[in-house]
């Protein structure tokens, strides 16, 4: 009796999809814990399709999803660095040989709604920041984060990054060195070390060149730490202002 393999498909895009990126099939193997896995994949009319085959079922799709990610992203990479291009990939759904389909989300927990009521006040609010003194690093941190959702490979550096932009505000602010400039971020926004010290693990070796593999339930955790670290800077900086307004 054979052994039974099961397939999983995903679907996405090459952006801007008017640039029409095409790339004949290319068969891979990729070697991830112990799954074996072989499949294809190819873009047409900056479509992709990616269809990959494994002995086991794999139970982590999101981490899997991934995977599968990066090296599409390598691909179109090498596309843009050949032709001059700026190209980004988005993989939006799979189906599997048992006919379950997931549709990935553009967020961290395919619950907008529910995240966004942990957030400590809406957009209008923090669009207050922006003209203030605090906007600058605020904005080179949410364009972190975002790249943080975009390239879950890389999630551990964009998060660190967006953190590194927030304290650049006490470094400037207040004149410091790097160590009194960490201390006084953690002091001012009540932040513990051990969170950030997790979060750089996932970052420093990104930051050198190197790679670090980092599972689904990982990466939300790191996200989740950023997140509650720049609502506290957030929250400081609304403080601050209203505090100032009062006067």
């Amino acid at each position: 009796m054979s052994e039974k393999n099961y397939t999983y498909i995903f679907s996405g895009k090459v952006f801007p999809e008017r640039a029409n990126v095409n790339y004949s099939k290319l068969n891979m193997a990729i070697k991830w814990k112990d799954y074996h896995i072989k499949g294809m994949v190819s873009i047409l009319l900056s479509q992709i399709t990616a269809r990959f085959s494994c002995d086991k079922k794999i139970v982590d799709i999101l981490t899997f999803r991934n995977i599968v990610s990066e090296l599409i992203r390598f691909m179109v990479d090498t596309v843009g660095y050949t032709n001059g291009c700026g190209y980004d990939i988005e993989i939006t759904s799979c189906i599997d040989s048992e006919d379950n389909i997931t549709i990935f989300g553009v967020n961290i927990e395919n619950d907008i709604e529910n995240f966004s009521k942990q957030r400590p006040c809406g957009v209008p609010e923090i669009i207050q920041l922006a003209n203030s003194e605090y906007g600058p690093y605020l904005r080179f941190s949410f364009s972190d984060l975002r790249e943080s959702i975009k390239n879950p490979s890389q999630t551990g550096f964009f998060c660190f990054r967006a953190i590194e932009s927030l304290r650049q505000y006490f470094v400037i602010k207040y004149s410091l060195r790097d160590h009194q400039s960490w201390e006084k971020f953690r002091n001012c926004l009540n932040i513990e070390r051990d969170k950030i010290d997790y979060i750089k693990n996932f970052s420093d070796p990104v930051r050198h060149g190197n790679r670090i593999h980092i599972t689904s339930k990982e990466r939300l955790k790191v996200m989740a730490d950023t997140w509650d670290i720049v609502d506290n800077y957030v929250e400081y900086g609304l403080q601050n202002l209203k505090q100032c307004n009062s006067e």
